[in-house]
């Protein structure tokens, strides 16, 4: 009886061990999920912010050029 009490108290410790780590895992996984949207949205406004930078390139005029 004492080693069925034992091996019950046993299961129900790792059980909550193995809770406690798949609620870790999933916030961890969740915001890795988000860190990666955050990511994918920052390369996309810096490559449209690039883009636009070459498109608009313009030379600057000098007084020199506004005298000739």
């Amino acid at each position: 009886m004492v080693e069925m009490s034992d091996y019950i108290k046993q299961s129900e410790e790792l059980s909550n061990d193995l809770s406690f780590l798949i609620e870790k895992a999933t916030k961890l996984a969740d915001d890795l999920e988000s860190n990666i949207q955050t990511t994918s949205k920052l390369k996309k406004s810096i490559t449209t912010k690039k883009s636009a930078g070459t498109k608009s390139v313009k030379k600057k005029k000098t007084k020199k050029d506004l005298n000739n």
